[in-house]
């Protein structure tokens, strides 16, 4: 099967992204925490002890692999674009110490899956239909993902944004649009040095020593130690994907969309997990489950991601 040249550029940018995440254990642990809960899928407790899986999407970081391995599903077909994940992901699972005689890998497409109808217990996709190059491709993942299900089994996708705050609808676009306009721009995300942006920080707060009483060696010290290996991953992952769909449509147009491709039972997965962030971010945790309650919140963040859970209507309804 032939890959766009956008699907190439997105599957290598993330290979480099999700190979930080064994690199930093608090990385690895925030979303291996979030995974490995089954109301994040949108599960009852314990459905998925003897399940067959499928990860749309999966790319190298192993955390989802792992969460799935111990809510105790039976098998898990892993699926992404190409082969050179796979050796990648391998060494991972290995070092994660998880059966690997229960994962499978499998280079395609979630557009169109190589997998008869009715294959899987549960197939989830994790962070990819928000970066497919059109919204008809989009549709036709979900409705691949509904054909592969079994009928009463479930499926699982994050959309991306689809919040419409402040910051996803003009902030985060400006700057992506600075990332490809910019080549200054673009080489300081590309190279992001977490020792480098410390050494930076250190150089021009130190400037404020014995002019204000602010600034101390300790609160330098600690504001530098807010730039993580987290941090740089972060802008990355945010503004060097090529397609970025999240913040072209609303969590209605979702709800339709599945129902159109045979889905039914459809439900939003409250965003109720605290992670625990080690970088700057970690302040700002607080605002993202604050947008149920403070305008503010709301105003600037949106009504919160799109995260979806549904069913593939039985053959007796």
């Amino acid at each position: 099967m032939e890959f766009s040249k956008i699907e190439n550029e997105t599957k290598k940018i993330y290979i480099d992204q999700h190979l930080n995440y064994l690199k930093d254990e608090s990385l690895f642990r925030r979303f291996y925490e979030w995974a490995s809960k089954p109301e994040s899928h949108g599960l009852p407790d314990g459905w998925l002890e003897g399940k067959d899986v499928l990860d749309l999407g999966c790319g190298n970081s192993a955390y989802m692999e792992k969460a799935l391995c111990d809510l105790g599903a039976n098998s898990i077909t892993c699926l992404d674009i190409g082969n050179d994940w796979q050796g990648l992901l391998s060494t991972a699972l290995e070092s994660l110490n998880v059966d690997r005689s229960k994962f499978t890998f499998v280079g395609a497409s979630c557009v169109e899956l190589p997998f008869d109808d009715n294959s899987f217990d549960y197939v989830g996709a994790f962070g990819v239909l928000m970066h497919l190059e059109t919204m008809e491709m989009i549709n036709q993942s979900v409705r691949e993902m509904n054909r592969v299900v079994k009928p009463s089994g479930y499926c699982y996708a994050y959309f991306g944004s689809g919040s419409h705050g402040i910051l996803d609808k003009y902030i985060h676009k400006s700057l992506r649009t600075a990332y490809v306009s910019e080549p200054d721009f673009k080489s300081f995300i590309d190279n992001l040095s977490v020792d480098d942006l410390r050494k930076e920080l250190v150089h021009i707060l130190a400037k404020g020593l014995g002019n204000d009483p602010l600034f101390t060696e300790e609160t330098i010290s600690f504001l530098a130690s807010m730039l993580t290996l987290d941090t740089t991953t972060y802008f990355q992952n945010l503004l060097q994907v090529p397609v970025q769909q999240g913040a072209n449509y609303d969590t209605e147009y979702v709800d339709k969309m599945i129902t159109q491709c045979g889905g039914t039972n459809i439900k939003d997965i409250p965003q109720t997990h605290y992670y625990q962030r080690r970088d700057f971010r970690r302040f700002l945790t607080p605002f993202h489950l604050s947008r149920v309650d403070s305008d503010y919140c709301r105003l600037m963040f949106g009504n919160g991601h799109i995260h979806k859970s549904w069913q593939k209507k039985s053959t007796n309804n």
